[in-house]
């Protein structure tokens, strides 16, 4: 249903605008994630970046796209991208850390880690990135301290989200 709408409103964005670098980007990931669309999830993926190298997001999908196509090298060149535009990114900097761990930069990708949570040490997602990079790295107690520490973060959140919603 999310890929659906999404697809919806970013090729709604390009028939108004067909050079607007974020519903390229959106199609790019949607083709990727939605319809393994390796074909278009590059072409539209380029082409964001074509129209605005400073999105460090679409840096970070395109990296993911790398990684999953088994481009490791270019992957971790555009992950490198993505974290120099938006150092302070638990998100970006995560896919990151994964990104170099999948090039076997194991070096590199802690510290990217470390960085990050010294940024913002309550980041669910970074966790869960950095559980996939220690996992990669054969560091299992740490991938799975990583992993622990992400669903603990996920349940404060959801517990605070409800808490919310019972206040209103």
């Amino acid at each position: 249903e999310s890929c659906a709408k999404a697809r919806e409103m970013a090729e709604k964005a390009l028939s108004i605008d067909p050079d607007l670098p974020g519903a390229h980007a959106v199609l790019g990931l949607v083709a990727e994630a939605c319809d393994w669309d390796w074909a278009g999830a590059e072409r539209h993926l380029t082409r964001a970046i074509e129209l605005n190298p400073g999105d460090a997001t679409a840096h970070q999908w395109y990296a993911q796209f790398l990684v999953a196509t088994g481009r490791q090298g270019e992957a971790a060149a555009e992950a490198r991208a993505a974290s120099d535009l938006d150092p302070l990114s638990p998100t970006v900097n995560g896919s990151a850390g994964l990104a170099l761990a999948e090039n076997g930069q194991f070096a590199e990708a802690a510290a990217l880690f470390e960085k990050a949570r010294r940024v913002d040490p309550e980041s669910a997602v970074l966790y869960f990135y950095e559980s996939g990079a220690y996992f990669r790295m054969g560091e299992k107690e740490k991938s799975a301290s990583a992993l622990v520490r992400y669903f603990e973060l996920v349940a404060e959140t959801d517990r605070d989200r409800e808490e919310a919603a019972a206040l209103r």
